[in-house]
This record gives C-alpha cells, sequence and structure tokens, in this order.
C-alpha cells in the first residue's frame, strides 16, 4: 500500500513538471500558421430610463446604441492548405521565371542576329579595300627573279 501511495505521489510529479505554461503553446500556435485577429462587431445595448410624470404616471423611454466590441478569433491554418499555397506560389514563380526566359531568349536571339549583321558589314567593307600585301608579295617575286637572273649570267 505504501508503495503504491509513493508511485502515484512520483507519477503527479512527473505530470506536474511536464505541464508547459501559455506561453509555449501560443508559440506552438504561431508556430503552425495560427493567426488571431481582432473583427470589430457592434452590439446593440438597450437602455431603459423611467421618467415620472407630473400627474404620477412614469414613462419608460428606450434608448438603443451600437456598441463597438472587438472580438479576438483565431484562424489556423491547415498545413495542408500551407502546402497548397507553397505550391501555388511555387507555380506562379515558375511561370514568371518562363515568361522572363522566354523573353531573354528572344533578347539573346536579336542581339546574336544584330552581331551577325554587323560582323557580315564589317567582313564586307574589309573586303573593299586593296589588297596591299598581294603587292608586296609579287614586287619581292619580281625583285627575287631579277637578282636570280644577274646572278646566273
Amino acid at each position: 500500500m505504501r508503495n503504491l501511495i509513493l508511485i502515484a505521489f512520483l507519477i503527479t510529479i512527473a505530470q506536474l513538471m511536464s505541464c508547459h505554461d501559455a506561453k509555449y503553446h501560443l508559440d506552438k500556435f504561431y508556430k503552425k500558421g495560427g493567426v488571431i485577429t481582432c473583427d470589430t462587431i457592434y452590439v446593440e445595448k438597450i437602455d431603459t430610463l423611467i421618467v415620472k410624470g407630473k400627474d404620477g404616471k412614469d414613462s419608460l423611454i428606450y434608448i438603443t446604441k451600437q456598441i463597438p466590441c472587438n472580438c479576438p478569433q483565431a484562424t489556423v491554418e491547415t498545413r495542408w492548405k500551407t502546402r497548397f499555397d507553397n505550391k501555388r506560389f511555387a507555380d506562379s514563380m515558375k511561370i514568371i521565371a518562363k515568361m522572363y526566359d522566354d523573353s531573354l531568349s528572344a533578347a539573346i536571339k536579336m542581339n546574336k542576329q544584330d552581331n551577325k549583321a554587323a560582323t557580315k558589314q564589317v567582313k564586307y567593307v574589309e573586303k573593299d579595300t586593296f589588297p596591299w600585301w598581294m603587292l608586296f608579295v609579287s614586287i619581292f617575286l619580281v625583285c627575287g627573279l631579277f637578282i636570280i637572273k644577274q646572278f646566273k649570267r
């Protein structure tokens, strides 16, 4: 019997030591995606005034007021909704990246075409000039032939 009371006491102490405070649970709530929003709700308040008349009759006056009441409401996003939102965001980012990639590839193609046209134009301009190196080679050949003829005589 004494051992049973000791075991029950130890189990009670263990449960009290393992309990978490409210801050722990609130942090866990926020970490899992919980949000607390404060919505303003208007509540009707009815006041009754009793007015005593001169002739001994009482009159009741009802006053109705709209009073704002801030009521916090906890909204929790499930992990499935969070996953869905993340996938939708990733898909939209893929679409934007593809649009950017398409415009980038089109710009690169245009740049390549411009460079090709400029290169062709530069090569064409180089072909229009007189080939001076051929003139110098022909002069050296003619001079070389004259020199060889002079030594053979």
